[in-house]
């Protein structure tokens, strides 16, 4: 039983630098989106983030934690900081996944002849649209190209609402990691 899985992951470094980035990086994520800290790199990390607004605390911890592992790889050697490596690497993924997956949406672009209708629709499902200038660079044609940020899983009534207005609709759909703004998320003062 549990003197079983001690065992396995002592004897396994390559599943103890993943799971200990993965459990590492839950506590993490859910640590920096209460902003809280653990008093340990990523204090400093906070400290840095006052003066270097335009990274997140998480990278600036990535490579608070990166030159941590240059210091172990003197100490414990190569081999170990490669397993160190995983781990900080699985770690700063998770932990990412965490903070952006609460702000997780996509952006699309729908290029449509019907876009009166489309943009009807959008509406009807309490979508923003933002209609930009758009010209066909082999035929020179306007086009009106809708812009419009919706949750993940809004996805498939859009896609159903243009098959039925526009099958040949053109639709690119982009992931979006942060919306803010009406019906999406809200400017933090802490975070900018």
């Amino acid at each position: 039983g549990h003197s079983a899985g001690v065992r396995l992951f002592k004897d396994d470094l390559v599943l103890t630098a993943l799971f200990g980035g993965v459990f590492s990086g839950v506590g993490t994520g859910l640590m920096l989106l209460c902003h809280a800290t653990t008093g340990g790199t990523d204090t400093m990390a906070a400290l840095i983030h006052t003066r270097l607004r335009h990274y997140s605390i998480n990278q600036i911890l990535q490579v608070l934690d990166g030159l941590v592992v240059l210091v172990g790889a003197s100490v414990f050697g190569v081999r170990y900081a490669f397993y160190a490596v995983i781990a900080v690497v699985v770690l700063a993924k998770v932990s990412d996944g965490i903070i952006e997956g609460t702000h997780f949406a996509k952006a699309a672009y729908i290029i449509t002849d019907h876009w009166e209708e489309a943009v009807r629709g959008l509406l009807d499902m309490e979508r923003g649209v933002t209609l930009l200038q758009g010209q066909g660079a082999y035929t020179g044609a306007e086009k009106r190209v809708l812009l419009v940020a919706f949750k993940q899983r809004e996805i498939v009534p859009i896609k159903r609402m243009l098959r039925e207005i526009d099958p040949t609709a053109f639709f690119i759909v982009c992931d979006a990691h942060e919306v803010l703004g009406e019906g999406f998320g809200d400017y933090q003062k802490e975070e900018i």
